[in-house]
This record gives C-alpha cells, structure tokens and sequence, in this order.
C-alpha cells in the first residue's frame, strides 16, 4: 500500500459522516459505515481482501451510487463522495495487485 493510500483510507477514518446521509431517506449510512468499520481497518491492517468481499463491496456501492442525487450536493459533499470512491478504489486495487503476483 502506498503512503497516498494510507493517507487517504485515514482521511476517511478521521472525516464524520456528513449530515446529509444521517437525514436522507436512504440507507446509504449503513454503506459508509461498513467503509469505516470493516473495510478501512481491513485495509490499513494488510489483510487480504476476498473476492467475496470485493462483490459484497461492489454491490453495495453500486446501491449508494443508485440512491445518490449529486443535484442536491454542494461542494463538501461532492468532495466527500470522491473520499469514498477513492476508498473503494484502492480496495480494488488492492485486489488486483494480489491477483497480478
């Protein structure tokens, strides 16, 4: 993992959740909250990230994504939404670096 990385993944850890998905009407706290809890750690431990893992990552980003309207979104919560995809982004990495070797 690169120090960027590192630098980024803690970023989210220490970045609270905007107001906006404690209040919305969907579920898309539960997404940032699995980033916080089970993913970010995973990651910043060096512990393997499955494929089932990864799919179960996946999925659930592209539900956030499905009930994501940027229309109602200023500046800090677009620049939140580009936190989490760079967290997503290096999990795949992360992946695909294992698959590579």
């Amino acid at each position: 993992m690169t120090e960027l990385e590192k630098e980024v993944l803690k970023k989210f850890l220490d970045t609270k959740y905007p107001a906006h998905y404690k209040m919305d009407a969907t579920d898309n706290i539960l997404f940032l909250e699995y980033l916080d809890f089970d993913l970010c750690p995973c990651l910043l431990n060096r512990k393997p990230i499955s494929r089932k893992t990864i799919n179960y990552l996946l999925k659930q980003y592209s539900v956030f994504l499905a009930q994501t309207d940027v229309s109602e979104y200023d500046r800090d919560l677009i620049a939140y939404l580009s936190l989490v995809n760079n967290v997503v982004g290096i999990a795949l990495n992360r992946l695909y670096r294992s698959v590579k070797q």
